[in-house]
């Protein structure tokens, strides 16, 4: 299996690039995994794969670590929900990083979706075609993962919803 590594440091972000292919290459399938799901770029180009007719599950954790870009990622849950993004939240504190496209193409690493690790922080992926790799993913982890998990939702509640978009109207800080 060939696979090429990727790395993000500030001012070189082909992690970042890779991402954004994964996504808007997408056609049938996209599976992300990804603790923190908060920069509004990202966010509105999965949007855009689930308005083409992608099939997008997204796997977070219930309960994030950092709960600032948890509030601010909650957010997004609006928009995600409403393009028909399946959303799966862990009672684990997964942090795990992993996009599978399509059943053929799996990028594995560092990266969150938040402006740090996308355009700040050093970071480092793996990205392969690999069918057997994409298969292992979905029976090993995503399958029993979602199989514990609870859907996700929105903020509830105009308060709710009134911090979670000033929060992450500060996503650039987060």
């Amino acid at each position: 299996m060939r696979a090429t590594v990727l790395h993000n440091a500030p001012g070189f972000r082909p992690i970042t690039v890779a991402i954004a292919e994964a996504v808007d290459g997408a056609r049938e399938t996209l599976d992300i995994v990804n603790p923190y799901v908060a920069h509004p770029a990202m966010v509105r180009r999965i949007v855009r794969a689930a308005a083409c007719g992608v099939r997008v599950r997204l796997l977070v954790p219930a309960k994030a670590n950092n709960p600032i870009l948890a509030l601010a990622q909650r957010h997004h849950h609006i928009a995600l929900l409403e393009a028909g993004v399946q959303i799966w939240e862990d009672p684990r504190m997964v942090h795990s990083k992993a996009f599978v496209r399509d059943g053929i193409e799996v990028l594995v690493g560092t990266c969150n979706l938040e402006a740090w690790s996308l355009q700040r922080s050093y970071e480092i992926d793996m990205r392969t075609r690999s069918p057997d790799l994409a298969a292992q993913f979905e029976e090993r982890f995503f399958g029993p993962a979602i199989e514990m998990a609870q859907p996700g939702t929105a903020p509830v509640g105009a308060s709710r919803r009134t911090l979670s978009r000033a929060v992450a109207a500060f996503h650039w800080f987060l």
